[in-house]
């Protein structure tokens, strides 16, 4: 199996991670071993929760494996409960429980959306009152292109050309590269967010608490598996309620065709007009303007 390579961000969390608790590289190096079959993304989850079971006791019995699981929201114990697996397989331990004895049922399978009153609350409030320009920039780019947090957390600099009104997104799932139109009505959030970039959170899951705050101070009762992916499924049943041809909605969101689709695989579309159709059907842009 290829090996990642172990980059500089991993590496600093790895450097905290040994002086906050005091440890040695040969404590690490079973899990680093390992770690390095993973991707970059995997990697980050996997050392949050190896600090977090570290806080816990880092014991390996069956109560500090139930308190990092216990202290998780049912949107993120299957995420915990397969990153503290991992830990334990490192170093040689069986985990103490199966996945269904301690992670809610249906749990993992059952997807949440907003309504679509509930996403435009959060824009309102996000445009008004929110201060913190990436967290804008964020949720702008959450409710206007649908993008994953992956997708979001990985926008550098060099990916949005202003001048051009142009973003380059590099999709999480093996779809095509998004190049998207950045319209008139967002171009000014874009531009504070590009400023904030070089400061954006150091681990992906603090975006998760930027959606939190977000929905909370919209008053939007936060539930289980409430998330960026749930404004994502709002703009696409939106659109799909729309007179858009289903083909231009999965041009927009730069989904790779089936294997069997041969009317997608033998259909060119020009992406700044998949864009500008999409934008004249939008259900949410106007509420940036």
């Amino acid at each position: 199996m290829k090996k990642t390579k172990i980059d500089k961000k991993i590496k600093r969390m790895i450097e905290r991670i040994k002086s906050e608790y005091g440890l040695k590289d040969e404590n690490l190096k079973p899990l680093l071993d390992r770690l390095t079959l993973k991707s970059t993304a995997t990697q980050e989850t996997y050392l949050i929760f190896f600090k977090k079971w570290l806080k816990a006791g880092g014991v390996f019995d069956d109560d500090t494996f139930l308190r990092v699981l216990h202290n998780e929201s049912d949107n993120s114990r299957a995420t915990a409960y397969y990153s503290l697996k991992f830990i334990y397989k490192s170093y040689g331990e069986d985990a103490p429980y199966s996945h269904s004895e301690v992670v809610p049922k249906g749990v993992k399978k059952k997807k949440e959306l907003l309504d679509t009153e509930e996403v435009i609350k959060i824009i309102e409030y996000t445009k008004k009152k929110e201060k913190d320009l990436y967290k804008k920039g964020i949720v702008v780019l959450s409710t206007i292109y649908g993008l994953r947090r992956i997708e979001m957390y990985r926008i550098e600099r060099d990916d949005i050309d202003l001048d051009n009104k142009k973003i380059f997104i590099f999709t999480a799932k093996g779809g095509e590269l998004r190049e998207h139109i950045i319209p008139d009505d967002i171009l000014p959030y874009i531009a504070a967010f590009k400023k904030k970039i070089r400061n954006k959170p150091k681990y992906i899951q603090e975006l998760n608490y930027m959606f939190d705050e977000v929905a909370n101070y919209a008053g939007i009762p936060l539930r289980p598996r409430l998330g960026w992916h749930s404004i994502r499924r709002r703009l696409i049943t939106e659109l799909m309620q729309t007179d858009l041809n289903p083909n231009i909605i999965r041009n927009f969101m730069r989904w790779k065709g089936q294997g069997a689709d041969i009317l997608q695989e033998y259909t060119l579309f020009n992406p700044e007009e998949v864009d500008r159709k999409v934008f004249e059907k939008h259900p949410f842009l106007e509420y940036w303007s």
